[in-house]
């Protein structure tokens, strides 16, 4: 006659319990992929959906909503970013005026919130201090350097 052994947890108290499984929940959210923006500053690798909203938003801006960005300059922290870009036609045929535009992700969408002026008179120097002046919450490591 075979006699069978079964296992038993030992008798722990409940507490001890809820302790071992809430350490087992947050190793597990600690080990799992976030959708949390990077807070170093990085550059979004070209086809990230990072770089396609980004892009998405600058061609809101404007009347030619097609166009494509030769890409000079592209930073982003904690959901800031900027960009210098030379637009063209979809085709590469047509080349437009470089853009430049501090973009914010608000509410989970990227969103062009200044861009200096791109006109003969207009000092660089100054639009960079006026822009930064502006929105103080950008971090200075999004701006070109």
């Amino acid at each position: 006659m075979s006699k069978s052994i079964a296992f038993q947890w030992p008798r722990i108290g409940g507490w001890f319990r809820l302790g071992v499984a809430g350490a087992a929940i947050l190793a597990a959210q600690a080990c799992a992929p976030s959708n949390a923006q990077p807070a170093a500053p990085h550059t979004p690798a070209a086809g990230s959906v990072e770089r396609r909203d980004i892009f998405a938003a600058m061609r809101r801006m404007g009347d030619d909503h097609t166009r494509v960005f030769v890409v000079r300059y592209l930073e982003v922290e904690d959901g800031w970013g900027w960009v210098i870009s030379d637009p063209q036609s979809p085709d590469g045929r047509n080349h437009f005026e470089t853009e430049s535009a501090l973009l914010h992700l608000e509410g989970g969408v990227w969103r062009v919130v200044d861009r200096p002026c791109s006109e003969g008179d207009c000092d660089p120097t100054k639009e960079m201090a006026r822009i930064r002046a502006a929105h103080p919450a950008a971090p200075a490591a999004v701006f070109p350097h």
